[in-house]
């Protein structure tokens, strides 16, 4: 034991949040303070909250509660929420929960080793007043898992979409100067990280707020030239409007950027997007797809839709369950529309019953479910280069590896099985090519060819391009790699959508 206090970290929501976790972990440290393994062990425990829908917000509450009843068996333990939950609720949370010592927003959270300095028994610290940009320069930055990273370049968002709360408690966008992005992705690449995924409230808005206004075509041309450069860059989180020709024809050259796009649409019938303000118009929406098809034929696009929005008539409805086939989306996240407090359309006339919203939510994936098989069948016979995430034990106890391509973001989208590996174990967190051989709506099967190592200058890779992959089946060809340690448990990968 070392002698210093223990902090509990338990990470709710989106990716932002989980690298908001990183920097905490490295400011508690830097503060004395070493990491716990369980809350129950813990002299501080922290939950980075949630706030952006009522569900979440609810798992955010059940977490703090949960912790308050071990604080009642330890009262020396303090509590603490931060985050957007915090934010949005602090004084609330705050006055329903004197078990909580420090309530710190989404601005504020680097103050949390001062404010626990100041909380004692019987007084709470809420800091929450501010939205001030927050100086990331001044923090460590932790990569999130051993291959695959998220690097957030920016906080908050401009646009005023009536159903979204996100504006209300993270403020307006705010940038990261492109030396201290390109600081904290050299960083994780020299550690071993392969994929940088990169993510923001808005993240075709990057850079035109800085100073120097840039954009995010420039920045993936200067993590390109990085030395030793990423082999994956992932666009998650990208607005539509900000999809311009410039970043198309870059992710289209670079090899480095993962000919994959997740860009949010949220739907696609004029009346419906103007009662939702949404800042395009539907044929924009289609005029961008065509563009990015034409220039990336393979590319795999994600995108997300809210159903249920209020005034929503069959007629809107029917015209999204016709886009996605035309369209040819490769995964679809749908949101029964929330009435959340604060915005413009809880106080919207034409609200739908409940089960409406969830009838129309159901039927956006049975549309959809047809249309991700159809994309998946495209690559039976292909090969493809994988990147092994996580093992697991079939019917017939054999071991496969679950692996992700270009074509699947980390924990939301499908993935790939492959099968009659000797040792899959060893390639957690390894690149290998593989051939597909079969298909479903959710994932793909394969089997593996060659390996594909990474970059040759990062220090845990071994071996060499094409090196043979012994399988179950011939274990003669050639001698696997040898086993990478995990820094981090196995995810498991969440099919069904958040």
């Amino acid at each position: 034991m070392s002698g210093k206090p223990l902090y509990f970290l338990q990470t709710l929501g989106c990716p932002k949040n989980q690298v908001d976790s990183g920097y905490i972990e490295g400011l508690m440290e830097s503060s004395g303070y070493d990491a716990a393994t369980a809350p129950e062990e813990a002299d501080v425990c922290i939950v980075h909250t949630c706030g952006f829908l009522g569900a979440a917000s609810q798992e955010s509450i059940d977490a703090l509660l949960e912790l308050g009843e071990l604080k009642k068996r330890n009262p020396a333990m303090k509590l603490v929420a931060s985050g957007c939950l915090a934010q949005r609720h602090g004084p609330e949370l705050a006055a329903e929960m004197p078990e909580l010592d420090v309530v710190v927003g989404t601005r504020d959270w680097p103050s949390l080793p001062s404010a626990l300095s100041s909380a004692r028994v019987g007084r709470q610290v809420v800091r929450i007043e501010t939205l001030a940009p927050v100086d990331y320069s001044e923090l460590e930055f932790r990569p999130t898992a051993p291959a695959t990273t998220y690097l957030k370049l920016s906080d908050g968002c401009n646009f005023r979409c009536a159903f979204c709360t996100i504006p209300s408690f993270t403020g307006d966008l705010r940038s990261k100067p492109v030396s201290l992005v390109l600081s904290e992705a050299r960083r994780a690449v020299e550690s071993g990280v392969q994929e940088l995924v990169l993510v923001a409230q808005n993240l075709t808005g990057y850079g035109r707020d800085l100073p120097v206004r840039t954009n995010l075509s420039s920045l993936l041309r200067q993590l390109a030239a990085l030395d030793p450069a990423p082999r994956w860059v992932r666009l998650m989180y990208a607005t539509l409007e900000g999809v311009s020709d410039e970043l198309i024809a870059t992710m289209a050259e670079l090899d480095c950027v993962a000919k994959y796009l997740d860009m949010p649409l949220q739907h696609v019938h004029p009346a419906t997007l103007r009662r939702m303000k949404r800042p395009y118009s539907a044929d924009r929406a289609h005029g961008v797809l065509q563009r990015l098809r034409a220039a990336m034929p393979d590319l795999a696009l994600r995108s997300t839709f809210v159903v249920g929005f209020p005034g929503e008539t069959d007629e809107e409805f029917q015209t999204l369950l016709d886009f996605l086939p035309a369209a040819q989306l490769d995964w679809v996240t749908a949101f029964a529309y929330s009435e959340e407090p604060g915005t413009v359309a809880a106080g919207m006339d034409g609200q739908l019953p409940l089960r409406e919203r969830e009838a129309r939510r159901r039927a956006v994936y049975a549309a959809q479910a047809e249309v991700s098989r159809q994309r998946n069948r495209r690559l039976v016979g292909r090969e493809i280069t994988v990147l092994g995430e996580a093992l697991s034990t079939t019917r017939d106890d054999r071991t496969v590896l679950f692996a992700r391509s270009e074509r699947e973001a980390p924990e939301i989208d499908g993935r790939v099985v492959v099968r009659g590996l000797a040792r899959p174990e060893d390639w957690l967190d390894r690149f290998l090519r593989v051939r597909v051989t079969t298909a479903a709506t959710y994932q793909v099967g394969a089997v593996a060819v060659v390996g594909d190592v990474p970059a040759a200058n990062v220090a845990k890779n071994v071996g060499g391009a094409g090196t043979p992959i012994p399988t179950r089946e011939s274990a003669t060809i050639g001698a696997p790699p040898e086993t990478l340690a995990r820094r981090s448990a196995v995810r498991p990968l969440r099919m069904a959508p958040r």
